[in-house]
């Protein structure tokens, strides 16, 4: 995992990145990643509180970390998952019974997450694989600790930077990142990737402009390992499935 810090006055960000795993197991993994994100902010919130954190707090901070990502996770694998996916996961499909089978669905993120919670259960492995790229003209020294686009399309900065508002309003958008989640039970792989401009609904095609996830299989005709290759340098293959993705 990759945690990072922000203060600036009275205001903290606190973040934590998923980085690279390969054929874990889902829930210990998510477990670790929620744990590993809860607790430094409730350990910062009882250090603003009370200007230091007593050791004996600590073990209480973990237990409620634990509990609530335990809670987290409950609810989360409970959901209730479209039967296209339940057959996606159960079912030895061919290339043109999954196109068929997920034509027009859309899920929630949260039914997303209980996709991979389940698919646990099942016996699949999850591995997730990330790139990210921006745009050649802005350097690395120009940057500021920490950029975000707000609703209004005001840019908030974090951290000295030699950038205009509009240059770094453009970083934002036209940034490029791929997040490629793989279910592998040894017998066939699925993947659901996301990238930002499918995310922004900023594609082409017939759901280009709605969020939505990208899907392929090893029924598409590539080896598990050439696909994530390509992922690693910022490219998939083409994908006749598309499955819209709600908040």
């Amino acid at each position: 995992m990759s945690h990072f810090e922000l203060n600036r006055g009275n205001t903290s960000i606190i973040g934590n990145v998923m980085e690279d795993v390969e054929n874990v197991d889902a829930r210990e993994t998510l477990k670790d990643f929620h744990l590993r994100s809860i607790t430094p902010v409730m350990v910062k919130f009882f250090i603003t509180k009370l200007g230091w954190l007593p050791f004996e707090l600590f073990s209480a901070i973990r237990k409620e970390a634990e509990d609530m990502t335990e809670a987290i996770l409950t609810e989360t694998e409970n959901e209730p998952l479209p039967s296209q996916l339940t057959d996606l996961l159960e079912k030895d499909l061919k290339k043109k019974d999954q196109i068929s089978l997920l034509k027009g669905l859309s899920i929630t993120t949260k039914q997303l997450g209980a996709l991979f919670l389940q698919a646990g259960k099942l016996g699949y492995k999850f591995s997730c694989y990330r790139f990210k790229g921006k745009p050649k003209q802005y350097s690395e020294k120009d940057l500021p600790s920490f950029i975000r686009l707000l609703d209004d399309g005001s840019v908030d900065v974090w951290g000295k930077t030699t950038l205009t508002e509009g240059q770094l309003r453009d970083l934002i958008q036209s940034s490029e990142f791929l997040v490629a989640r793989i279910l592998d039970n040894g017998k066939h792989w699925l993947c659901f990737l996301q990238n930002s401009k499918s995310l922004q609904g900023k594609e082409r095609g017939e759901f280009g402009s709605q969020p939505h996830i990208h899907y392929f299989s090893d029924s598409f005709g590539v080896t598990k390992e050439d696909f994530v290759k390509c992922v690693k340098t910022g490219h998939y293959p083409p994908t006749p499935v598309h499955i819209l993705l709600k908040d």
